[in-house]
């Protein structure tokens, strides 16, 4: 390792233009040598970590019950109510407000009380809730926001 020291200093005591054809030729003879190919391959195995499994199940769409709505706060934080599970709805009174959220970036503000509300999450599978029907259709979460405070 002292050769690599003296060439480290060697390094810090040449010129810009020095430096550049250093670099070059080292880069030219690992080429050459084949170094650089082997190198590469075994940093790259080695960096290649087991992926990580998902706890719990995919959920493709949830759904949230509106109760009161805080807009001085900031994201989910704005919806007092509890999280609702597609069986539940049927068991909540009618005409009360549920914000659908659907994996992909879709918000669906429905209403309680008969019908069905119907939608396709992002991988393409559709989804059926019984109990309550779209009453409005949004691509971004605040604009579903904004019409279920106005339904307040």
């Amino acid at each position: 390792m002292e050769a690599v020291s003296i060439v480290m200093k060697l390094f810090t005591l040449m010129s810009e233009d020095e430096k550049r054809e250093t670099v070059k030729r080292i880069g030219n003879d690992l080429d050459k040598s084949g170094l650089a190919d082997e190198w590469a391959v075994k940093s790259a195995s080695a960096k290649a970590a087991p992926k990580k499994k998902r706890r719990g199940a995919y959920r493709a769409f949830w759904m949230k019950s509106i109760d009161a709505i805080d807009l001085s706060k900031r994201g989910m934080d704005r919806i007092s109510g509890g999280w609702v599970k597609a069986d539940d709805v049927a068991k909540m009174p009618k005409k009360s407000k549920v914000l659908l959220g659907i994996k992909g970036g879709e918000y669906l503000v429905c209403v309680t009380g008969g019908g069905f509300a119907e939608f396709e999450d992002a991988r393409g599978e559709v989804h059926r809730v019984e109990g309550m029907e779209i009453f409005s259709n949004h691509e971004t979460f605040n604009d579903a926001v904004e019409i279920a405070n106005s339904l307040m």
